[in-house]
């Protein structure tokens, strides 16, 4: 399956280099996530969100983007009690509708989008007790995700999106030391981005 993401991603990325309607760029964040199923709540596992963006416009608002992005997530606890790191090449696929907006003189664009996305597992570790449980996750994570995004200019854009996993995260059953509910263990994730358009349509 991993095989077959990555093929999908490089013909999607060769057939938009040589096709028109087409745009792409940068985009730099970061995460706040949990897992749901290790026994804490709250969001205060932050991480990296990096990589960049394609799109092609299907029609004048609505365009089909693919992103490539290396993530970092997990889970945290205030009194530091756990700390997990977990780290993706994650391929969302989406739909992205824009809409154009008039405020006072100027004009702006804001965007939906949604669509799932493709995780695959880069490394998993337990950083307070230095154990790495990469093989107690699988290698693919299904994520469906959803947002908005706000065009300050033609090239600028802050993004928020929200996503959850439709897959369970472990191989097998869950550890009971690290996933002691009976329940997921799901990735819980809020992004948080800014994106420069290099190239447009």
């Amino acid at each position: 399956m991993r095989q077959i993401i990555l093929s999908l991603v490089l013909l999607t990325f060769f057939q938009v280099g040589h096709s028109q309607n087409v745009g792409g760029g940068l985009s730099a964040g970061f995460n706040t996530s949990q897992i749901d199923g290790d026994g804490f709540g709250g969001f205060y596992k932050v991480g990296a969100s990096l990589g960049g963006y394609v799109y092609y416009d299907i029609f004048n608002n609505l365009r089909f983007q693919v992103d490539l992005l290396y993530d970092q997530v997990g889970s945290s606890w205030r009194n530091n009690e756990i700390n997990y790191r977990v780290n993706y090449f994650s391929v969302p696929v989406l739909l992205n509708l824009n809409i154009p907006i008039q405020i006072g003189a100027s004009e702006f664009e804001i965007g939906f989008h949604g669509g799932p996305s493709f995780g695959i597992l880069l490394g998993a570790e337990d950083v307070l007790n230095e154990q790495d449980f990469t093989d107690e996750l699988n290698s693919l994570e299904v994520r469906m995700v959803g947002g908005g995004s706000f065009n300050f200019t033609e090239r600028f854009a802050f993004l928020l999106r929200y996503g959850y996993s439709i897959s369970n995260l472990a191989a097998g059953s869950p550890s009971s030391a690290l996933f002691p509910e009976n329940v997921g263990p799901f990735n819980n994730v809020v992004t948080f981005s800014f994106r420069y358009e290099l190239f447009t349509r």
